[in-house]
């Protein structure tokens, strides 16, 4: 699937992903290919993006995520 993570800054990351983990307001949870659209409020914690060369870790204060309804993640943080 298809991975964008952005900042006021410009990205952080653009590229496919087997899985996005998040750490929401509500508690942490995965996004994994086929995953029903979504948004999400995102608190203080990491985000796990598992790539074919390894698993890439943010550590975001807040933001917003969602996956579109053609698959596509999205993330606005800061």
């Amino acid at each position: 699937m298809k991975v964008g993570i952005y900042t006021p800054s410009g990205p952080l990351y653009e590229g496919e992903a087997q899985r996005v983990s998040a750490f929401g307001v509500e508690g942490s949870f995965e996004i994994l290919e086929g995953h029903a659209p979504l948004i999400a409020q995102l608190a203080a914690g990491p985000l796990s993006v598992l790539t074919a060369e390894g698993e890439k870790t943010f550590f975001l204060h807040s933001g917003f995520l969602w996956v579109e309804v053609n698959g596509e993640v999205r993330v606005l943080a800061s």
